[in-house]
């Protein structure tokens, strides 16, 4: 996998300058055909993935004009995402976190080799198996599915003190997969804000095996930033549960975008409080009725507000 555009020229130029050989992925999200269109200031080698939250995005980007070669998925899918058609001829890197997530991909693109990132489980909120063990035990059940590769590890960063305990958590596992399965991990996907990433941290280039820093171009740490006001979300409406990281957490991809802001919560099941933010999902801690959640179950969230 091999450096990418971003939705804005500069900012691309920057990441590709700071990735060296190591190469960056900058995850354009909803802005992908809108960064295919844009003018592009590197050579076509080093324009050959892309990085999306969603399988839907992924079809537009590949199915646009100037398509890459290869493109990862940085989030489990719904069911209905992965009912995207997608052309067989393109590399598609999956993320996963659940044995579950290795059963639907099979069972939703049934011919073929799929290859798949194990997600790690970060310091903050969010999806992800442990790293180590369970990371092992993990991927010992996805080789069990036919055609199912799990090639490397995805890990996540949001700021410079996370870095270190990331990285090490990542080499524990790769040395236990090698070690006591086989599986030999070809490369280190990490993703960190774009604002890391151009900063030209070492992880770059320090590591003995592949990696490929991830750009996103926010921080949601402490909440989600979408344009707009308020008065823009609708009064309701549904989200699916797309990994459960333990008996205490869930985490919700919501179906509307508008809907990620703080003034939203989670009704339906009750004891589902939403607790962070990661990306395009949200995480809630889970108690009572929500305790039973698997993935794929369906929620249902509204403003409180409005429904008084």
């Amino acid at each position: 996998m091999v450096p990418v555009s971003d939705s804005s020229v500069p900012n691309r130029s920057a990441l590709l300058n700071a990735a060296g050989p190591a190469g960056v992925v900058c995850c354009i999200g909803s802005n992908a055909l809108r960064a295919v269109s844009a003018k592009r200031t590197v050579s076509a080698e080093r324009s050959r993935a892309e990085a999306v939250f969603s399988l839907t995005t992924a079809n537009r980007l590949l199915r646009s004009g100037l398509p890459p070669q290869s493109v990862l998925v940085l989030r489990p899918q719904t069911i209905s995402e992965l009912q995207t058609p997608l052309p067989g001829s393109t590399a598609v890197w999956f993320t996963v976190d659940h044995y579950v997530h290795g059963e639907q991909l099979r069972a939703a693109i049934p011919a073929g080799r799929i290859t798949v990132l194990l997600h790690l489980q970060g310091t903050g909120p969010g999806g992800g198996v442990r790293p180590g063990r369970d990371a092992v035990r993990l991927a010992a059940g996805l080789s069990g599915i036919p055609g199912l590769c799990v090639t490397g590890l995805l890990t996540d960063v949001q700021t410079n003190g996370e870095l270190d305990d990331a990285i090490a958590a990542a080499r524990h596992t790769r040395r236990l997969l090698q070690r006591e399965i086989g599986v030999a991990c070809e490369c280190m996907c990490v993703r960190m804000t774009a604002q890391m990433a151009a900063e030209g941290h070492r992880v770059l280039c320090d590591e003995t095996w592949r990696v490929i820093p991830v750009a996103v171009d926010r921080d949601d740490s402490d909440g989600p930033r979408i344009p707009g006001s308020a008065d823009d979300i609708p009064s309701g409406g549904t989200g699916h549960v797309v990994s459960r990281p333990s008996l205490e957490q869930v985490v919700v991809h919501v179906d509307c975008p508008a809907a990620l802001r703080p003034e939203v919560v989670i009704c339906e099941p009750e004891g589902a409080g939403i607790i962070g933010w990661r990306f395009d999902c949200c995480v809630a801690a889970c108690q009572g009725d929500a305790v039973n959640l698997t993935i794929g179950d369906t929620v249902t969230w509204c403003v409180p507000q409005r429904n008084r």
